[in-house]
């Protein structure tokens, strides 16, 4: 499918957008990592204090990391946005803050993997 996307810029009128299944805060801590930690805009302590931003060390697994690098790096830059598993009533923030990092819109389409969430008692015994 690699070779769809890369053609896809020579199409009037096309847009592709890069699904990442994880959350816009994992994807904006990795960003903010890999800026050495210096944003090129100022935040609102109040709303997000960069001192307690944690690395992305322990939010997605090794495996996952290399995945991302060997599959969707090698096509950065090519989308006109993302989409996330995450939603803006949660994660709007996030999202917003990703948005400005990388100038490309952004979408929350999930949970893609929704729970169920248990109503009663949660102990069939009980």
């Amino acid at each position: 499918m690699a070779y769809v996307v890369q053609e896809l810029r020579r199409i009037v009128n096309v847009e592709s957008y890069c699904f990442f299944p994880g959350c816009a805060f994992t994807l904006f801590t990795g960003l903010y990592d890999l800026m050495d930690r210096k944003l090129p805009f100022e935040l609102d302590s109040d709303v997000i204090p960069m001192s307690k931003v944690p690395t992305t060390e322990g939010t997605i697994t090794e495996e996952m990391a290399e995945f991302y690098n060997e599959k969707l790096g090698q096509y950065s830059g090519m989308e006109n946005g993302s989409l996330y598993n995450t939603s803006r009533v949660i994660e709007d923030r996030y999202t917003e803050l990703v948005e400005r990092i990388t100038n490309k819109k952004s979408f929350a389409i999930g949970p893609v993997n929704p729970v169920q969430i248990a109503i009663g008692p949660v102990n069939p015994a009980q």
